[in-house]
Parts: C-alpha cells; sequence; structure tokens
C-alpha cells in the first residue's frame, strides 16, 4: 500500500478546510517547546500538565466539609508506573506529596494491577475544580470549557494524550505503520468534542475528526487525526515532551511495544523509595 492509499484510507470522512497557517506558527510552538522544557519555572509546568492531565485520566474531588478546595487524584495501569511517578514529581509543585494506593483489577475487564495517587486539598485545586466540574442531575460532572481550551499548550496536549490517547496502525507487508493517533474523548458530550476540535485546529493547525463509539451511556465520539500530515503536526506537538519517558514510546513510534507490569511487591517498593510518594497502600491479597 502506497503511502497516498494511507492517507486515503485515514480521510474516510472528508477533513474540514485547512486554513493557511503562517510559517510563524510553527516557530512559535517550536520556541514554546524549549521553553517549557529548559526555561519555565517548575509551577509553569505544573499548570500546564495539571491541565492535560484533567482533561484525561486525572480527577479533582471536593469533599463536604473543606469549603472551596479540593484534592487531585489519578490512576494508571502498573505498566505505566514510571509515566505515573514522572507526573506526579512535574505536577509537585502545585499538588505536594501523593499517597499510592495499590489495587488489583483481575475481576475487571482491563486485569492487572492499577496505582492510584491521591494529594491533600487546597485552595488552588477548589480554583481548577470550578474550572472542569458542573453539577449535573445531582451529579459534579467533568465538562470542557472555553477557558480551559484557551489554555492549552502542546506540553498540556501531549499530557492529555499520554493519559487518554492510542495511536492506530495500518500494515503493509506486515509491516506496521503509524497513521495518526486518537484521543478519547467519550466523557465528554457532542458540543464539548466540537469545542475542543475547533480549538485543536485554530491553536494549533491540527485537524480531527468524530469517530461514533458505543459506550454503556450511549452514542459518544472519540477524535481522530484526519490524515497523514496532521499525524505529523500532532507528533510534532506532542514527542518532545514524551519521548523521555520510555513506557509511553509506544504510543509515539510504531517500533516500541507496551512495558509489561510489575508484580505487586515490585510496585510496593518502586513506590516506597520514591521521594514523592508519602504512605503506600496495598490492597492486593
Amino acid at each position: 500500500m502506497s503511502v497516498m492509499a494511507l492517507a486515503n484510507s485515514v480521510n474516510s470522512v472528508k477533513p474540514p478546510e485547512r486554513d493557511n497557517t503562517e510559517p510563524s506558527f510553527w516557530a512559535k510552538c517550536l520556541k514554546e517547546g524549549v521553553e517549557i522544557k529548559l526555561e519555565n519555572s517548575p509551577v509553569k509546568v505544573a499548570r500546564k500538565m495539571l491541565l492535560g492531565t484533567i482533561m484525561g485520566d486525572a480527577s479533582l474531588r471536593r469533599p463536604h466539609n473543606t469549603g472551596n478546595k479540593a484534592s487531585f487524584r489519578v490512576t494508571h495501569s502498573a505498566s505505566q508506573l514510571p509515566y505515573l511517578l514522572w507526573k506526579a514529581k512535574k505536577v509537585a509543585p502545585l499538588v505536594g506529596t501523593l499517597r499510592a494506593y495499590i489495587w488489583d483489577t483481575k475481576w475487571t475487564p482491563e486485569g492487572g494491577f492499577k496505582v492510584t495517587l491521591s494529594s491533600h486539598c487546597s485552595k488552588f485545586l477548589g480554583h481548577l475544580y470550578d474550572d472542569f466540574y458542573r453539577r449535573e442531575d445531582g451529579e459534579n460532572k467533568k465538562v470542557l470549557r472555553s477557558n480551559v481550551l484557551n489554555r492549552l499548550t502542546p506540553l498540556s496536549l501531549a499530557i492529555f494524550y499520554a493519559d487518554d490517547g492510542t495511536p492506530f496502525f495500518r500494515y503493509q507487508e506486515q509491516e506496521r505503520l503509524l497513521v495518526g493517533f486518537e484521543l478519547c474523548t467519550q466523557g465528554f458530550t457532542s458540543e464539548e468534542v466540537d469545542l475542543l476540535i475547533d480549538t485543536l485546529k485554530k491553536k494549533f493547525g491540527v485537524l480531527f475528526r468524530k469517530r461514533k463509539v458505543a459506550t454503556t451511556q450511549g452514542e459518544r465520539y472519540a477524535i481522530r487525526t484526519c490524515c497523514l500530515e496532521d499525524r505529523d503536526i500532532f507528533l510534532m506537538l506532542v514527542k518532545p515532551y514524551l519521548w523521555e519517558v520510555e513506557c509511553l514510546r509506544y504510543k509515539l513510534d510504531s517500533q516500541f511495544k507496551k512495558f509489561s507490569s510489575y508484580s505487586a511487591e515490585g510496585l510496593e517498593k518502586y513506590l516506597r523509595d520514591h521521594d514523592m510518594i508519602h504512605g503506600v497502600t496495598n490492597a492486593i491479597h
């Protein structure tokens, strides 16, 4: 299959028209990438990473007896423990130290061990909670709003993808080729997904299209890059941040595979030896 055929296979739906993006846009993106990695303060990096991970796998909780404060919580599979701890260190300036909870998901469809990290409550996290949540049908629901999406940076997008994204492939003569990226946005409404697609187009020049996904809550949407050009733009945006985390490389390059998981004992030792973790609860029996 030729490269052009691969591009056509991804374009099952005609993508929206692409704006004429000035070359200075890419220079700005690359400059911002260098600044975030080398010059930005730890607090600025933490803010941008929190934005991405709360859009993804992380959540905020506001207990009734804490006023306007909220706590941070995130869970990953044991195979992504290095990423989880790397992220914990980066967001530490704003969330503080974390407590770890190891649990077994063998009775769920995913299977294997998972690790949850949780923080103490703080006023800063309470402000983030107000940005990301609304009360709906008696529940606090995570939502996407313009004031949050307008703050997205390449680093935020990279963390969102690391949390809740996946590559997709085509095969050519038994060779696996990376043709695009998907973001799992099933937790958001159709209107919120449209807003995200529009923001990614305007801020970064990368086009995504909706893909219907059947869920227990009914029909929802994930989003995929439209063509090989968008694959390359997206990869340019996120790879500088994620490549240093070895267990994430399978999400960036078809030559890499997922890490193997840790044993329960290995998980506990790894966590207890980490300076950002203050307390480990092992619920595996």
